[in-house]
């Protein structure tokens, strides 16, 4: 009778030390009927190409603001519609290569023709998040395309063709779903412990569609916020390429005309497609008062290759994202306008 309670001591003092008890800490996204916040997204980076010998390098600037608008829905889950209100995006090929902007004009940037960001923020793209912050379901939404053909004439506005090129692949329902994860995904699905880990798995769309396997571990906690680190392992989700001043990259003869191919990018015809593999790291900093993300600061690390029909280019990819969550102002809540 002693040696068996001498084994149950024995394991519940290596239950203990392995970190096997019950948690404590229930981190959970939470949102309140009508609740309003800001969303930015800074990305810098660079895609490296080998072509012909010499490596061909793009750099990457970008920042994307939006604003979310929540509501309660039946079994935990939150309703948001999703407005952009700013996207500034700048590929520079060699230092040669196009820069596109919406919001203040700039010296290094040609500013987006006011009726096509009009337009932008009047898209809504509705979706459904849980308290671990993962997108359950997300409502189809083709609008923006019709809506830039309407402000711009793409046949005789080169401006506007390029801006069309530039913002179809990046802003559409599932581009708006990996946006919203990469920076909400990151809640254990029970309550931990510190020092304890979980893994939530996405697919995110960037300049590829990427599957995102992720560990979390949460290494401080404090009554009003708590610090995770983040580990990823990155495969390939979707192997269409994204990101249109990749084209210019691969053959100075594309001929790329969004009508034809939606998904991805055609240069001289043949679609444009990437195999690789990679790693994230980063950190995130839970406000527990608000019940969700303050910032978010991610690395990506990915190499491969990207293929044209039999053409092989390796590539490497270094990109580093910032997601910061605030609340919105009254002016800019009330200037959202809801489809």
């Amino acid at each position: 009778m002693r040696c068996i309670a001498g084994m149950a001591a024995l394991g519940a003092l290596l239950y203990g030390l392995m970190g096997c008890k019950a948690g404590v800490h229930r981190l959970r996204f939470s949102a309140e009927p009508g609740q309003i916040n800001a969303i930015e997204a800074n990305m810098n980076g660079k895609l490296s190409m080998e072509v012909a010998g010499k490596t061909v390098a793009t750099n990457i600037q970008s920042q994307t603001t939006a604003q979310l608008q929540f509501d309660t829905a039946p079994l935990q889950t939150f309703a948001v519609t999703l407005h952009y209100s700013n996207f500034k995006v700048q590929q520079q090929l060699d230092s040669i290569g196009p820069n596109f902007s919406a919001g203040q004009p700039s010296d290094s940037a040609t500013q987006l023709p006011e009726s096509i960001l009009q337009q932008v923020r009047q898209v809504a793209y509705r979706l459904r998040m849980n308290q671990q912050g993962s997108i359950v379901d997300v409502e189809k939404n083709d609008s923006l395309f019709a809506a830039f053909a309407k402000a711009a004439n793409v046949e005789s506005d080169t401006v506007g063709m390029k801006v069309l090129e530039l913002l179809k692949p990046l802003m559409n329902e599932q581009m708006a779903k990996g946006f919203l994860e990469q920076a909400f995904f990151v809640y254990p699905d029970k309550p931990v412990n510190l020092g304890q880990s979980w893994t939530n798995t996405a697919t995110i769309q960037s300049i590829f569609s990427m599957k995102i396997v992720s560990d979390y571990e949460l290494t401080a906690i404090t009554d009003s916020s708590a610090t995770l680190s983040v580990e990823s392992r990155i495969k390939q989700g979707n192997n269409d390429v994204l990101l249109t001043g990749l084209a210019r990259a691969g053959a100075p003869f594309t001929q790329n005309k969004l009508a034809n191919s939606p998904k991805g990018i055609d240069v001289a015809g043949l679609k444009m497609t990437a195999e690789f593999s990679g790693k994230q790291t980063g950190t995130v900093e839970l406000d527990l008062k608000k019940s969700r993300i303050k910032t978010c600061q991610l690395r990506q690390q990915v190499s491969g290759d990207i293929k044209i029909g039999i053409f092989m280019l390796p590539m490497t990819l270094d990109m580093t994202t910032t997601y910061t969550v605030s609340d919105a102002s009254t002016a800019v809540a009330q200037a959202i306008h809801l489809q």
